[in-house]
């Protein structure tokens, strides 16, 4: 045997020694790789970061959008960004066991706290039509006998998406029958600016109408089913059914500052008697009419 492995075997032979004798009691072999393993483990350094909330939560900002372009509405507004609370990002030099995986302590590394600040939910006023875009309606109130309408003198005719309306029977609704009334489907009906797409479907809030299951102030849904010569922009038509019962059936006074959201977009489609209507989500999809 060679001078140098003499002394590899004493060394291995003192290893095992150690390892095996533990506060003078000697261990069995089964424990042998194990010891051998804990001699080894060695401590390992990551990093470990926390995020901590400051409290300030987001404000609102609206920006104006200077350059219109094609099919992009000045009276619409959709978010644009995002935004998000104050926070301190904290990070932190941790010690663990390579072996047991267990941490050994946490050391926060102050020079590299980070106080990331507030940002602000961003709006650009001057959008296209879409999804969540919202805006400030001015609001009317017409029924389907109204001077210039299709049903001026019988009281009987059609919403510009062809599903009819009738003074007496009400609205014709998806399964072909009329159902009398002022909604459709359970949504109530308003014309609007053709930049909106007919069977549009929009949440209204913060209104002052009264009467016909309305309730100033809670919101409801509406749905685009009509045209108007001076409903441009931002102005919305309420259908109202009979004008001669103008101010009896639904009522708006106050001064609030109503809110008109798109919240979904319902197809064109044929009815169940195969005229033209509108497919729109069940109105219970939204909650209870009237409370979401």
């Amino acid at each position: 045997m060679s001078k140098y492995r003499k002394y590899l075997l004493v060394w291995l032979i003192l290893i095992v020694a150690a390892v095996l004798i533990d506060n003078h009691q000697v261990l069995g072999w089964q424990d042998l790789g194990q010891r051998i393993a804990e001699a080894f483990a060695i401590e390992q350094r990551i990093v470990y970061i926390d995020v901590f909330s400051l409290g300030e939560q987001p404000t609102t900002t609206t920006e104006i959008n200077p350059n219109l372009k094609k099919g992009e509405k000045k009276w619409l507004t959709n978010y644009s960004f995002n935004g998000s609370p104050a926070v301190d990002v904290m990070v932190y030099q941790v010690e663990y066991d390579l072996f047991t995986k267990r941490a050994l302590s946490y050391t926060p590394l102050t020079f590299k706290e980070a106080i990331i600040p507030m940002v602000p939910n961003t709006y650009v006023q001057g959008t296209k039509v879409a999804l969540n875009a919202f805006f400030n309606p001015k609001f009317s109130r017409y029924g389907v006998n109204c001077k210039g309408c299709t049903g001026q003198k019988s009281g009987h005719g059609n919403f510009a998406v062809g599903i009819g309306a009738d003074v007496n029977k009400g609205v014709r609704q998806f399964n072909g029958k009329y159902k009398k009334g002022l909604t459709f489907e359970g949504y109530y009906i308003v014309a609007s600016d053709r930049a909106i797409p007919l069977c549009t479907v929009l949440r209204i809030s913060n209104h002052n109408f009264k009467g016909d299951g309305l309730k100033p102030g809670v919101p409801f849904y509406a749905v685009v089913l009509d045209r108007g010569g001076a409903i441009k922009k931002n102005r919305l038509d309420f259908y109202i059914g009979d004008e001669r019962f103008y101010n009896d059936i639904i009522k708006y006074s106050g001064r609030r500052k109503p809110l008109a959201t798109i919240v979904a977009f319902g197809k064109r489609r044929s009815d169940k008697s195969g005229k033209r209507s509108c497919q729109l989500p069940d109105i219970n999809s939204w909650g209870q009419h009237g409370t979401n």
